[in-house]
Order: structure tokens, then sequence, then C-alpha cells
């Protein structure tokens, strides 16, 4: 029912390459979360619209509104590139783009297969990762009107696994077997060099899962190459802000203790503890959920943690891809639902704690059941023995036993 027209005339783009590799500030429209990003990561937003002197705008997931005086709304023909998606020979592809002015890509990331809705040869637009469109202003039609109905998925929402795929989730992949694919992409002076057992350790111990602590910590780190890593055993950037990354990012004695102090403090007892700030789901995600919203400024940096999780797990043999089932809330992101979590699969049972109002939020499920009208799930946060509270004391996980319920 929507009239297509050209975009290269009548449709806008929003620049965020305003001021160089600095932050930008802006609000989620249908929250009022607090976000940021950093336009030297990623350029260009879907453009909704202007008032009382903020653009409204789709980037990375996330339906945001920002003073206009941050960003530049342009002319989608004055654009020499845009970023897109393309199936490339079975592979789904994410073409980045940082500088607007000027053609290419400043990243391609990998995001495993391809849907089978996605042809060869066809470049497609999205700004969520989840819905694609082979004309930008029928996207922008659909995203002023919060619906999806034009999509070439409609109904079929695409999510990146490794991106999606709850951190409270076990690799197959013993310390050695991680050691071995990790000696497939590394120098033999990085610090990520022989952390395998380690990785594997921390997964065992604080619950968080060894290959994507590996994919971060090569994101972070460049393959443990650099400075960073390098001067101050610091794998993961914690700490490091955009404004003074070398100098504000924290010292560590021993790779291992990074990669301790990263699974147990910053990832069990703080992203992935639904009582802590910075909790909007526990998985790498975009800017609308998941670590990314508060962890980095790049819009893109759980994708691209992901991206090397792909490609870990492809030079292991594959053994990881696939093997967890994961549900998703609110696959829109217009759509906000705070929803309980509980102790047993009973309307009347005790609230563990709450998803909180952020879309695409994403579950691992343990019983695909729905006789009962709830999922068991794997549970974001650490358990008392009695499984009847949250704890994060200790930050120590237990995955036999800390699971939850969570309504189909």
């Amino acid at each position: 029912g929507i009239e297509t027209f050209s975009a290269d005339d009548t449709v806008k783009i929003v620049n965020f390459r305003t001021k160089g590799n600095a932050v930008t500030e802006y609000t989620e429209a249908g929250t009022g979360i607090s976000g940021y990003t950093n336009g030297a990561y990623g350029a260009d937003a879907a453009y909704l619209g202007e008032s009382n002197g903020q653009v409204k705008f789709m980037l990375s997931g996330v339906i945001g509104l920002v003073d206009a005086s941050e960003v530049q709304v342009v002319d989608f023909s004055d654009a020499a590139v845009v970023s897109c998606y393309e199936a490339v020979n079975g592979k789904l592809i994410h073409n980045i783009v940082t500088d607007m002015t000027t053609p290419g890509y400043a990243s391609r990331l990998g995001n495993g297969q391809a849907p089978s809705y996605l042809e060869e040869g066809q470049q497609y637009y999205s700004y969520d990762g989840h819905y694609f469109y082979t004309d930008y202003a029928v996207m922008l039609e659909d995203y002023c009107n919060d619906t999806r109905a034009h999509a070439v998925n409609p109904e079929n929402p695409y999510y990146n696994y490794y991106q999606y795929l709850p951190l409270r989730s076990r690799s197959s992949y013993s310390g050695e077997k991680l050691d071995s694919i990790l000696d497939q992409r590394l120098e033999s002076t990085s610090k990520m060099k022989d952390m395998g057992t380690t990785f594997v350790k921390s997964q065992d111990t604080y619950g968080v899962n060894a290959l994507l602590m590996a994919g971060v910590a090569a994101n972070e780190s460049n393959w443990g190459r650099s400075s960073i890593s390098q001067q101050k055993n610091n794998l993961f950037g914690l700490n490091a802000i955009d404004s003074s990354p070398g100098t504000s990012a924290n010292t560590y004695g021993s790779v291992e203790a990074c990669i301790q102090d990263f699974s147990k403090n910053y990832m069990s007892r703080g992203y992935l503890y639904p009582e802590d700030w910075r909790y909007m789901g526990g998985f790498l995600g975009n800017k609308a959920s998941g670590i990314n919203v508060k962890y980095a400024s790049d819009p893109y940096w759980g994708e691209k943690a992901a991206n090397i999780a792909w490609t870990l797990d492809s030079l292991g043999g594959s053994e990881d891809g696939g093997s967890y089932i994961f549900g998703v809330k609110d696959t829109a992101a217009y759509s906000h639902n705070n929803v309980s979590v509980t102790q047993e699969a009973d309307s009347d049972s005790a609230v563990l704690y709450s998803t909180g109002a952020v879309s695409s939020y994403s579950v691992l499920i343990l019983d695909s059941s729905t006789a009962s009208g709830y999922y068991r799930i794997q549970s974001d946060a650490a358990l008392n023995d009695e499984r009847t509270a949250v704890v994060n004391e200790s930050g120590e996980y237990d995955f036999g036993s800390m699971y939850a319920y969570i309504p189909c």
C-alpha cells in the first residue's frame, strides 16, 4: 500500500561523522534511556524527522533523538555511499560506512550464513540488522510508521547468532583446542597467546562464554597487538575512554588477571547482573540492547566481536555455531515491553528480575516446550542456592542450577 518514489530526490540521511573521533549523546525515543555513539565508527543513520530542535534517527537498532547541532541531515543523493548488506557466497555481509563523502566501506563484517530470503547480487538496507529492504525510501516509510510490513522478511527477522547468543552459555571448545584455533590468527608476541585455558577456566567459574570472550578480546586488542594490551595486559579495553584510551585504561599484573576481572567483575557482577545500571540484556547486541549499549561507543562493536567469534568457530570446525536456541522479545525497535523473569513457570511465582524495556532482548532457551506458557531459560543473573534471589557477591555461576522462566 506504499507508493515508491526515488530516494535520490526526496530522502534524507543523518550523518554522525561531524566531529572526528568523539562521542555523540542521544536519548532513545521509546524509553528515555540515554545512549552514545561515535560517528568515526558508523557515520550514517536513517532520518525519521525533526522536532523541537532534535533529529529523530535509527542507527544500530536504536530509534533515538539527538540535538540537531550534533549531526548533519543531508540529501540521500549527496551521500557518496551508505551502509548496506549483501549475500555473498552464502554469507551475510554488512558493509559499514564511516565517511559518507568518500566511496567505499570501512568494514565488511561477516554475519554467518545468509538467510534464504536474501538474494545474491542484491543490495539491502537495514539499520537494525533484522529487517531488510531493497528500497531506502520504503524502509524510511516503514520506520516512520512503526511497522516492518514492507521489509523483504516482515514475519521472519534475522538475528546474527553470536551477536545475540547470551553470554551465559558455554563454548564446546577445550582450552587446548581454543589455543590451537587462536594460534592460526595470532602473532608470536600477541598477549592472547596461550590464553585459551584461561578463557575456559573463567567460563566455567564465572559463567561467561569462552569463545565470545575471545571475540571481545580480539576485537578490543587487535588480536593482542594493541599498545594497551601490550603495555597494560588489558585485552578488553577496560576503562579506556575515547578521549584518552591509553591513559585511562586499566593496568593488570598479568593477562590472566585481566581475563578474570572481565569475566567476574565486568560481566558476571556487572553487565550480566540485572540490577546493574549497565544491564540491557546479557548478549553482545547493538545500540538497542545488550552489552554494546553501554560498553562501547562504536555502534557496531557487538557485531564486530560476533564476526570474530564466527571466524574462530570456522577455524575450529564450526563446532559451536547454532548449538543453542535463543528467543527474542520485541523484535522491532519501536516495541518496549518489560517482562518478568520468574523462579517457576507460574504467574504467581516470585519475580527474580525483569528484562527491562529494551527491544530485541535475547534469552537462552533451555526447554522449548510451551505447555506451561513459559520457557525455561538460562538466568542472566547468578542465583542463590535456593533460586529465590539474584546475587552478585562472588560472581561465580553454575550453569546447571541457575535457570529461570519467562512467558512464551
